[in-house]
C-alpha cells in the first residue's frame, strides 16, 4: 500500500517490532509461571531436605549441580518434567535409586545460594521429605500374602509397624515417625516401581527458623531404632483376641531364603 505523505516506515516497523518483543516477552513469562510449566504439588516430586518452600526454592536455585555431584548415594538427581518447565534441571530426590544418608547433610553444605540450608544433622533428620505410602496391590504382603520384612527392617525410625488387619498382620506406616528418607522404597524388593513410595505429603520447608521445633509442634518424632522392636508389634488383632502363639510362629515355615525374624 502506499504510505501518507511524510510517514515514517521504518519507525513504525521498528515500533511494531518492539510491541511484538514486549508482548512474546509478556506470555514467555506467563507461561513460566503457569501450568504445565509449573507443576504445583506434584504427587512424586520430592526436594532435597532443607529445600525452601518451592517458590522460594526454584527462585534460588541457579541449577549449578553442586548438591548432585556431592551427594555420596546418588538420590539426587536433576528435574526433567517432574517440577515443570522452570524446574528443569532442578535437583530432586529420587528414592528408588537410593536413600537419603541420615548421617550426612553435605547438599546444604555446598549449595551456593541457599536454596538448601545448610543444616546440623539433627535438624536435617527433622527436615522431613515426605510420608512413605504402601501400595497395597503391588506389596507382597497385602497382594500375595507373602511375608516380608524389608520395609521395617530399612528404616531408621520404626515407622514401619505390622498390624491384624483382616485376618493377617501387615505392613502399616506410621506418618508421624515417617521422615521420608526412602529406604524402604529403595530397598522394596518388588520389581520395576517399588510398592512403597514416598510422596511429598506433610514435607517440612522452612525459609527460617527451627526444623526441630517445627517437628515438635506438629508432633512428630524421629528418634532411631533401638533395634529392640519385634517384627510382629501388635498383639491384637481387630476381633479382639489374640491368636495363641504358636499359630504367629508357623509363619517362619513360609520365611524366603536370606530373611530373619528380628
Amino acid at each position: 500500500w502506499l504510505s501518507p505523505p511524510g510517514f515514517n516506515t521504518a519507525f513504525e516497523l521498528t515500533r511494531r517490532n518492539l510491541f511484538l518483543s514486549l508482548g512474546a516477552g509478556a506470555l514467555t513469562a506467563f507461561s513460566l509461571n503457569t501450568a504445565p510449566f509449573v507443576k504445583q504439588g506434584a504427587p512424586r516430586l520430592i526436594r532435597p531436605p532443607g529445600a525452601l518452600p518451592e517458590k522460594n526454592f526454584l527462585e534460588r536455585c541457579v541449577r549449578c549441580g553442586a548438591c548432585m555431584k556431592a551427594c555420596p548415594t546418588n538420590t539426587l538427581q536433576p528435574c526433567l518434567w517432574e517440577s515443570g518447565l522452570n524446574g528443569l534441571w532442578s535437583p530432586r530426590l529420587v528414592p528408588r535409586l537410593a536413600g537419603c544418608d541420615q548421617t550426612c547433610n553435605v547438599c546444604g553444605r555446598v549449595c551456593p545460594t541457599g536454596a538448601l540450608r545448610d543444616l546440623p544433622l539433627e535438624e536435617k533428620r527433622n527436615a522431613k521429605l515426605g510420608t512413605a505410602v504402601i501400595d497395597r496391590e503391588r506389596c507382597l504382603v497385602w497382594a500375595d500374602n507373602t511375608l516380608c520384612l524389608i520395609c521395617d527392617e530399612q528404616c531408621p525410625y520404626n515407622a514401619i509397624i505390622f498390624k491384624w488387619h483382616e485376618g493377617a498382620r501387615r505392613p502399616f506406616v506410621v506418618a508421624h515417625k515417617c521422615n521420608g528418607c526412602g529406604f524402604c522404597e529403595e530397598k522394596c524388593p518388588v520389581r520395576g516401581e517399588s510398592a512403597i513410595i514416598v510422596t511429598p505429603r506433610d514435607e517440612i520447608r522452612l525459609v527460617s527458623g527451627s526444623y526441630i521445633e517445627a517437628a515438635k509442634q506438629l508432633q512428630l518424632e524421629f528418634r532411631e531404632d533401638p533395634g529392640t522392636d519385634r517384627f510382629l508389634l501388635d498383639e491384637t488383632p481387630e476381633s479382639g483376641t489374640a491368636p495363641p502363639a504358636e499359630k504367629a510362629g508357623s509363619a517362619t515355615d513360609k520365611i524366603p531364603e536370606g530373611f530373619q525374624l528380628k
